[in-house]
């Protein structure tokens, strides 16, 4: 072995357990970590010979699969050994994606019946079309034709290898102009405007009318009401009056229930649609908190879930307690045990003058360590219960999770600081663990101080008492330091960052929201101003120290604009200070768990109150006293 070679391998070895929380190594294995490096290297530069004679040599290291299945997916006419590959690796993703893409060189080479073998119902749109016209082509069409119409309706965009399945389609007797309705409908109703002008192309001259008429529904939906609507055929004029009434649901919700009001009856609309817009225009009614919005979310036939817990907070806006009692009182047995629900019928039962009833109900509900077990505490004047019990794992359970594969694969994308490609691969396992095995993983990646996935994975299992688990205590000098400045209570801070990131420093939100305290780059930029500081750039927000400081800064000046309301900065900092100074009550003050609880955001309704339940939480883990969730639910009064 070569003299510098083997005195970097001894390098790394002595750092292996300082820099990385995982154990220390092997030779072999800094050795084979090495090789991974210089293949990948390799592979970047399009040297597959001497990639391949690299990888092959670690061909037992556990990131092989992930570095060979780069190389199938650049070389997919390797049919033996992607065949080889997939028969080696038959569970693991890495295989899934190799097979996914070999399907389509497979049928560049119309290799059908490869097509056939090698595709599973779970593919995506792209392999459902392929496999489809493999089918077809090996004689069965009927049953390839009839799995077409399906993916015609879904109203999007499909991929090019569609494009056969589809005109074989178009050419069959299952094809027809109201067919093409039928799509043009669906496009339009997932916003596939360029989609619908193409359809229309494909009618006849009384469709491209109805079409013309509807695509100006789109922009105009008030033309509903006009004569031009009358003129329609009458087989499309439900499904018109139906879009147009979504259209101006979100923006006028009293005219779009006026015009489904006087027109419903007389629509020829499949079931399911009629209750699409019926409860739709509920939910619009209840988040607006318009007149009659109890009767319409009872009008619901089938109620999920949002409409049920509605009809349950309309009633709570107009302190309706009664109607509020019989709502909770017709959920499932499942939903009423939850904490939201205990609360606000102990709630409902101290304001119907059933005081005995209602102080057992806060007292059985203050054992809980939560928002509403906290909130049910105050209401009896108990101390807060937290319960803490650390999730047990058998050790030789743990260690055979140490000791599977994509375990492995992962810790060692971490070692290479591969991070999002260890989430992904972690997830993919999660999926497919029992919950003595996820309790297991969790308890894993805490040991690897991997704390965001520690966090998430044990909320899979359901195990919501180990506090040291679920919410750990890093940044602690920042945060101390931080809140100290902005004169916020250090626990309300913690409570920010498990909200906002769960402890990932590297956190990015899909609209560019960066680290522990999830700060948008421009707002960065604005508060290293107001600060006086230099600012870098957005990379400077992943640095624990500097996110925290402008976090703090930033919800310290919420609590300015709203008079030292916590629950409402919490909200701000969520939705943005302009939409809950819309939320403010207009007229009367009303109480903050009220208020919290009748959010028109479902996010930010969650957000506040694990905020706020986080906190206490977090005062219990930092050893304080004093802070209670009622200093932070003050009366909400009007903007």
């Amino acid at each position: 072995m070569n003299v510098y070679r083997v005195l970097l391998i001894r390098l790394l070895l002595a750092l292996s357990g300082g820099f990385f929380v995982v154990p220390a190594f092997s030779a072999d294995v800094v050795a084979q970590r090495l090789d991974f490096l210089q293949a990948e290297r390799l592979l970047s530069n399009h040297k597959s010979v001497e990639f391949l004679a690299v990888i092959e040599s670690i061909s037992d290291y556990p990131l092989y699969p992930y570095l060979k299945s780069r190389w199938l997916k650049e070389n997919l006419d390797q049919t033996e050994q992607i065949k080889q590959f997939l028969a080696r690796y038959p569970d693991s993703r890495y295989a899934n994606q190799v097979r996914v893409q070999w399907l389509d060189t497979l049928a560049k080479q119309a290799s059908w019946q490869n097509v056939i073998t090698y595709s599973q119902a779970s593919d995506n749109v792209e392999n459902q079309c392929l496999f489809n016209q493999a089918r077809y082509l090996s004689g069965q069409q009927e049953v390839a034709l009839l799995a077409a119409k399906p993916l015609w309706l879904l109203g999007e965009d499909l991929p090019p290898q569609c494009d056969f399945l589809l005109d074989a389609f178009k050419k069959s007797a299952y094809f027809s102009q109201a067919l093409i309705l039928e799509r043009f409908d669906a496009a339009l109703q997932k916003n596939k405007l360029p989609l619908a002008q193409h359809l229309k192309s494909l009618l006849d001259k009384q469709g491209k009318d109805v079409a013309d008429f509807w695509l100006r529904l789109h922009s105009q939906p008030e033309l509903i009401q006009s004569a031009s609507f009358t003129q329609m055929p009458s087989d499309y004029q439900g499904r018109m009056v139906a879009y147009a009434v979504q259209r101006l649901i979100p923006k006028t919700p009293l005219l779009a229930a006026m015009i489904w009001d006087t027109r419903a009856l007389e629509l020829s609309l499949t079931a399911e649609r009629q209750q699409q817009i019926t409860q739709a225009l509920a939910l619009a009614f209840a988040n607006n908190k318009l007149p009659g919005a109890f009767e319409r979310l009872m009008q619901v036939t089938l109620a999920d879930d949002d409409i049920k817990e509605w009809r349950v907070r309309v009633p709570l806006v107009a302190q309706n307690w009664v109607q509020v009692a019989a709502a909770i009182a017709s959920l499932s047995t499942e939903e009423q045990a939850k904490s939201r629900w205990r609360y606000w019928q102990a709630r409902a039962q101290e304001q119907l003058g059933h005081n005995d009833l209602a102080i057992d109900l806060f007292k059985q509900l203050a054992l809980k360590s939560d928002y509403y077990g906290f909130l049910a505490a105050d209401h009896v004047q108990l101390p807060y219960t937290f319960v803490d019990n650390p999730v047990q794992v058998e050790p030789q359970l743990k260690a055979a999770l140490l000791d599977n594969e994509v375990v492995k694969s992962v810790q060692e994308l971490r070692y290479h600081q591969r991070e999002s490609e260890a989430q992904k691969q972690w997830w993919y396992m999660i999926k497919r663990l029992d919950k003595d095995n996820i309790k297991a993983a969790a308890k894993i990646a805490q040991e690897w101080q991997w704390q965001q996935m520690a966090i998430f994975t044990i909320a899979k299992a359901e195990e919501w008492d180990d506090l040291s688990l679920r919410f750990p205590v890093f940044y602690q000098q920042s945060v101390l330091d931080s809140a100290a400045n902005n004169a916020l209570d250090p626990a309300l801070v913690f409570g920010l960052i498990r909200q906002e990131s769960a402890f990932d420093q590297e956190a990015a939100s899909p609209v560019g929201a960066r680290g522990l305290m999830q700060i948008m780059p421009a707002t960065g930029a604005q508060i290293a101003r107001e600060m006086q500081e230099p600012w870098g750039s957005a990379r400077s927000l992943l640095d624990p120290a500097v996110n925290i400081k402008y976090g703090t800064h930033y919800y310290s000046k919420l609590l300015q604009r709203f008079k030292g309301h916590a629950a409402l900065a919490a909200a701000a900092y969520n939705a943005g200070p302009y939409r809950v100074s819309t939320w403010l009550p207009v007229l009367t003050g009303v109480s903050a768990d009220i208020w919290v609880e009748t959010i028109p955001f479902k996010e930010t309704r969650k957000y506040v109150s694990s905020v706020l339940g986080y906190a206490m939480i977090y005062q219990q883990r930092l050893q304080r006293e004093g802070l209670k969730l009622q200093d932070l639910m003050r009366d909400v009064t009007p903007s």
